[in-house]
């Protein structure tokens, strides 16, 4: 993204963008970590939503279908519970790509918030008054998750992540 924010050449930008990604790695190994549970919770629904789906099919549950659960039709369909998992298991490969897209948008915008408040820090401008407030929201919530207890190893406050903004600048909201 360094190379369509500011035009400079792969190894210029590559550079760059390690330098401004390590401001931040807490808050974006909160994020990381964020983003991993909310995919897997959202692969899990989506392999639930094509498990249920076909096992309205198999079973004869759907109307116009009632012939696939009939044991004496000759449409019958046998063994639904390995039906419904391949309707599953389909679905899943099919939702995983777009499930993907959250890890690289997320990280995306906040590499985004990182650099507005780099480019920010040296004018005498807040950079309250140009961020998104949902983008502050956002950070902040996904610090919010991350410094809960069951998922940090120690309760002493050094250990637990800062917020994005506190650690950026001195400035206060």
């Amino acid at each position: 993204i360094e190379v369509a924010l500011s035009g400079a050449n792969l190894e210029t930008a590559a550079f760059e963008a390690g330098e401004v990604s390590a401001r931040q790695t807490n808050t974006a190994s909160n994020l990381n970590g964020t983003t991993f549970i909310f995919q897997l919770v959202g692969l899990a629904l989506i392999w639930w939503a094509g498990y249920f789906i076909m096992w309205m099919i198999v079973s004869g549950s759907c109307p116009g279908l009632r012939e696939y659960g009939n044991i004496n039709s000759p449409h019958y369909i046998g063994h639904r519970g390995f039906w419904s998992n391949a309707g599953g298991l389909i679905a899943l490969v099919a939702a995983f790509p777009a499930m993907m897209v959250f890890d690289v948008a997320s990280d995306t915008i906040l590499y985004c918030a990182m650099v507005d408040i780099i480019q920010n820090e040296s004018t005498s401008q807040s950079y309250w008054s140009n961020m998104p407030r949902g983008v502050v929201e956002f950070i902040d919530l996904v610090n919010g998750i991350a410094s809960w207890s069951i998922f940090s190893s120690s309760s002493s406050e050094s250990d637990q992540p800062q917020s994005f903004f506190s650690s950026s600048s001195s400035e206060s909201r």
